[in-house]
């Protein structure tokens, strides 16, 4: 049983993954939303929320703003339910999410912004802003080749250049999150 506040675990059984594998186009008016190297651009940023340190990957592709299960609990962010979003990781399987974190308050490199995070049940995520974060900053220069991010804030005008880290790590294989879409579906989480 699950209730407002718990997030369910993946690892523990008590999330139900569906591993069947369904086209876009099967779901007539469905959101849908790409996140992972073959389908955008990313960088990775590092932030804090609580004065705990996070990672944050700054993705081009994602149209929603995440954050891990394991993160969500760490700093204690309030949960609010959320209208069922399913989301297909890069392996295939599928996950809901069910309960959105509002209003936390991010800093990314010595700038505040607060965000709706929608909670991934799943272990080893830390934070992907999307196109819903991004579209908030208007005009953006982004150069990949020198790992750099550009824009303007709505709140005073400032202008704000985030540094991403140059390396070789990658998300882990299930964080390549490829498709979201509004549930139709009951499976409880």
């Amino acid at each position: 049983e699950t209730g407002e506040g718990h997030i369910p675990d993946v690892q523990s059984g008590e999330v139900e993954l569906d591993t069947t594998l369904e086209t876009p186009e099967s779901h007539s008016g469905a959101y849908q939303a790409m996140i992972g190297p073959t389908r955008s651009r990313a960088m990775r940023v590092v932030g804090t929320i609580h004065e705990k340190e996070v990672t944050v990957f700054l993705d081009s592709g994602a149209t929603h703003n995440y954050i891990g299960r394991e993160l969500a609990q760490t700093v204690e962010c309030t949960l609010a339910p959320h209208q069922p979003l399913t989301v297909v990781l890069g392996n295939g399987s599928r996950i809901v999410c069910r309960h959105i974190c509002k209003a936390i308050e991010l800093m990314l490199q010595r700038e505040l912004f607060t965000v709706d995070l929608l909670v991934l049940p799943i272990e080893g995520t830390d934070i992907v802003l999307g196109v819903q974060w991004l579209e908030t900053l208007r005009d953006i220069t982004w150069d990949f080749a020198k790992m750099r991010m550009s824009f303007q804030k709505k709140e005073g005008g400032k202008h704000i250049t985030l540094r991403g880290i140059k390396s070789m790590v990658t998300p882990k294989a299930t964080l390549k999150i490829m498709v979201a879409q509004h549930s139709v579906r009951s499976t409880t989480l």
